[in-house]
C-alpha cells in the first residue's frame, strides 16, 4: 500500500557521469532508487561504496535523522534513478495504515542506538511496505 502511494510522487531523473548527485552538507530530502547506472558514496576510503541498480540512498536523510547529506554521491555512468521528497514520503506514511508507527519505531531506535546509515538501509529493506516492491 506504501509503495503504491509513493509511485505518483515519484521523478526519474538522470545523472551524467562525473555529476554530483549529492553533496556533503547541502540539504537533504529525497530518496533515490537507482534503476540504472553506477554512482560511488564518496567517504574518503579507497574503495567507496557502489550505488547500482536496485540500491537505495538517502535513508537517513529523508526520515529526518540528519538534515543534511553526510556524503557526496557522484555519477560515474549514466545514472537513471527514482527519487521521492521527504514531504511525499512523510505524507504517504501517516496515510498508509499502520505504517506511521512502525517508521516512528524506526527513527527512534536509530536516534538511541546511533545505528549506521548502512543499518538503517537493511532495516527499511527488510519492511514488509519496501520488500514487496524489490
Amino acid at each position: 500500500e506504501l509503495v503504491q502511494m509513493l509511485t505518483k510522487y515519484m521523478d526519474v531523473t538522470c545523472y551524467m557521469p562525473d555529476q554530483d548527485i549529492f553533496q556533503v552538507g547541502r540539504p537533504a530530502d529525497l530518496l533515490m532508487f537507482v534503476l540504472s547506472g553506477e554512482a560511488l558514496v564518496m567517504d574518503g576510503t579507497d574503495e567507496p561504496r557502489k550505488l547500482v541498480q536496485k540500491s537505495v540512498y538517502g535513508e537517513a536523510c529523508v526520515l529526518g535523522i540528519t538534515p543534511v547529506h553526510p556524503l557526496t554521491v557522484r555519477a560515474t555512468t549514466l545514472v537513471v534513478a527514482q527519487t521521492v521528497r521527504r514531504r511525499y514520503l512523510l505524507s504517504c506514511i501517516e496515510r498508509a495504515e499502520g505504517q506511521s508507527e512502525v517508521f516512528e519505531t524506526l527513527v527512534k531506535e536509530v536516534k538511541i542506538t546511533q545505528a549506521t546509515t548502512e543499518r538503517l538501509h537493511l532495516r527499511m529493506k527488510r519492511m514488509p511496505c519496501f520488500r514487496e516492491a524489490q
